[in-house]
This record gives C-alpha cells, sequence and structure tokens, in this order.
C-alpha cells in the first residue's frame, strides 16, 4: 500500500522524533505527507483516480477531526475510511523509537474506544479479517 509514499519527501530525524518533541514547522511537514504523497502518485500516467483516496484520507476519521481536510464520514471514501483504520491499528501495534506497540488485543480495544472515530461496520470487518489470519 502506498498511503504513506510522501513521508519520502520528509527526513528520517523528523519521523523518528517523539510527537510531543516536534516543532510547529515539523508537525506541518509531517501532516503535508498525504498530499506530497498524492503528488507522487499523480506523476504516474494510467493510476486510477480512486487510488488517491487511501493516500489523502489516511489520518482523516469520521468525526471531522483528522487532516488535511477535516472530512466527515459522509465525505469520506470508503478506500479512505478502511486506510484510515488500518493505518492507525498499525501504528498502534508497531514499536517506533519513541512509542512500544500495543498487543493486537489492546489495539483493537484502544480502537473500539475511539468508536466515533472510526466506521464501525468497517472496524467489525476488520476484526473478522483479523480473526481469519490468526
Amino acid at each position: 500500500l502506498l498511503h504513506d509514499i510522501g513521508k519520502t519527501t520528509i527526513p528520517p530525524e523528523i519521523l523518528n522524533k517523539p510527537e510531543e518533541r516536534l516543532t510547529d514547522f515539523e508537525i506541518k511537514l509531517l501532516r503535508e505527507h498525504v498530499i506530497e504523497g498524492a503528488n507522487i502518485l499523480k506523476l504516474y500516467k494510467g493510476v486510477p483516480e480512486w487510488t488517491l483516496y487511501p493516500i489523502l484520507e489516511h489520518h482523516e476519521n469520521i468525526a471531522g477531526t483528522g487532516y488535511p481536510n477535516a472530512l466527515i464520514s459522509e465525505k469520506m471514501h470508503l478506500a479512505g475510511k478502511i486506510t484510515s483504520l488500518t493505518n492507525y491499528y498499525d501504528m498502534l501495534t508497531t514499536s517506533r523509537p519513541f512509542f512500544e506497540a500495543l498487543t493486537p488485543f489492546e489495539a483493537l480495544s484502544y480502537i473500539r474506544n475511539s468508536s466515533q472515530e472510526y466506521d464501525l461496520d468497517i472496524f467489525k470487518e476488520f476484526i473478522k479479517i483479523l480473526g481469519k489470519t490468526q
């Protein structure tokens, strides 16, 4: 999946810095990776338009508090909603220099408690898929 391809434009020292230590400029730069990613993909002829939605919307959420456009559920593409949820799950279950990964169960519980941010039907299907792969 190419949803984070825009991060290739961001220096590793910013990508690996704890969120609370980022400057305003670094936060702005990180948030721009969704636009940069879409711009990178647009360079390739024949790429279907719908493939841009996961890139542009993977930090959006159905409550409208995400970025870059604070889209609400009705304005999000299905592919964007799915990628937003799976990206968040991946973030929670992946260790980084500044974050110890949650177990899959802990991550799912955490997301469930954030249900106003993610589509509940997609979340239920995601759990079914995870259950089949374990």
